[in-house]
C-alpha cells in the first residue's frame, strides 16, 4: 500500500536527519557532487533498519485483525494496537507517521472519534468467556509443537487443538450468552435462519486456528499470546453460492489466560449482507466503480480487492 510506503519515507527522513547534520556541519544541505561511501553505507543501513521495523509492524498487526471481511480501517487499528502493545513509548514517531499516511489517503476506521494513537487502539473487552473454564480448556491443549517439530506434526496438532476447543464451545460449559458475546450463534446443525430480515441457512461455528504468538520488543521484552480465530457462515437463500461470514479473533495472555482483546465481526445487513447480495444477485449494476464511489446504497471496503478474484 502507498500509505505504508509513505509512512516508511516519513520515518526514514526523520531517522537520517542526524546523519545529514553530521555530514554537513549542521546545515543539513549536502554539497554538490558525490557523497562519501561511509555516508552512503550509513544511510542504507538506516533505510534497511526502518524497512525491517515496518515489516514487523505490518506482520504483527495480522494477529489483531478480525478473521473475516477485513477493511483497511480495521487493519489500521490493528497495526496501531499491535505496535502499542509491544512498544509502549513511540520515541521515533512510527505510529504518528502511519496515522498521517493513512489520513492523507482518506482511510478512516469506523466508530473512532479522532485519529489520536490512543483512540485508534482496540478496547480491551469485558470478559466474554468464563475465565476459569477458559483457563481449564487452554491448559489441556498442546503448544510445544511450534518449536522444533516438523510441519506435518505441527499442522496435525493445531487441528487437534482447534477440534478440542470447538467441542468445548459446543458443550454446556459455555452458555449461549457467552457465545453471543463472541458475535456468534450456537446451533447443532445447518438450519434455516434469518439475519436482519434476510432468509438463509446458518452453519455451525468453526474454530479455524489456535496458535501461539511470541513477539520480542526493542528492549528485549517478550510478549506471548494465544490467538484463536472463530468463524460462522451464513448462506442467503437468494444467492445460495454466496458465503457471508461472521467471526472473532481472541488474543489471550499466555501466562494469565486472560482475554486481552476480542475483535469480532457480527452478521449485519447494513455492512455485510445486503451489499454483497445486491452485487451478486444482479439487482444493481455493481462494478469496480462501486469500490471507490459510495452512492449510499453500497457500503463496501474490501481489503481483499487488491487480490483480484482470489476471495
Amino acid at each position: 500500500m502507498t500509505a505504508v510506503f509513505n509512512a516508511f519515507l516519513q520515518i526514514y527522513k526523520r531517522r537520517k536527519a542526524d546523519l545529514l547534520r553530521l555530514a554537513t556541519n549542521g546545515s543539513g544541505v549536502l554539497p554538490a557532487g558525490e557523497i562519501s561511501v561511509d555516508l552512503v553505507n550509513r544511510l542504507a543501513d538506516e533505510a534497511s533498519k526502518v524497512a525491517g521495523h515496518i515489516l514487523g509492524m505490518c506482520i504483527r498487526a495480522l494477529d489483531y485483525c478480525p478473521p473475516v471481511d477485513l477493511t483497511f480501517g480495521e487493519y489500521f487499528r490493528a497495526l496501531i494496537t499491535a505496535d502499542t502493545d509491544l512498544v509502549p513509548v513511540d520515541k521515533h514517531g512510527y505510529r504518528v507517521a502511519f496515522i498521517e499516511a493513512f489520513r492523507d489517503r482518506g482511510i478512516y476506521p469506523r466508530d473512532v472519534k479522532s485519529l489520536s494513537p490512543d483512540s485508534l487502539l482496540w478496547e480491551p473487552p469485558p470478559s466474554p468467556l468464563n475465565a476459569d473454564k477458559l483457563q481449564a480448556i487452554l491448559k489441556q491443549l498442546t503448544f510445544d509443537w511450534e518449536r522444533s517439530v516438523g510441519r506435518e506434526k505441527a499442522f496435525d496438532q493445531c487441528r487437534k487443538n482447534a477440534k478440542e476447543f470447538w467441542h468445548w464451545l459446543m458443550s454446556q460449559e459455555v452458555t449461549d450468552e457467552e457465545i453471543e458475546n463472541l458475535g456468534l450463534e450456537r446451533i447443532r446443525d445447518l438450519q434455516p435462519s434469518t439475519v436482519d430480515g434476510v432468509p438463509g441457512k446458518l452453519h455451525l461455528i468453526e474454530v479455524h486456528s489456535i496458535r501461539p504468538a511470541r513477539r520480542v520488543g526493542p528492549d528485549g521484552n517478550i510478549q506471548s499470546d494465544i490467538v484463536v480465530e472463530i468463524t460462522q457462515t451464513f448462506i442467503p437463500d437468494a444467492v445460495p453460492n454466496m458465503r457471508i461470514r461472521s467471526g472473532c479473533t481472541l488474543l489471550i495472555n499466555w501466562s494469565t489466560f486472560r482475554i486481552r482483546y476480542l475483535i469480532r465481526k457480527r452478521l449485519r445487513i447494513g455492512e455485510q449482507i445486503r451489499p454483497q447480495l445486491v452485487g451478486a444477485a444482479g439487482e444493481e449494476n455493481y462494478g469496480l466503480r462501486d469500490n471507490y464511489y459510495d452512492d449510499g446504497r453500497i457500503l463496501r471496503e474490501p481489503f481483499a480487492f487488491v487480490h483480484g478474484a482470489h476471495g
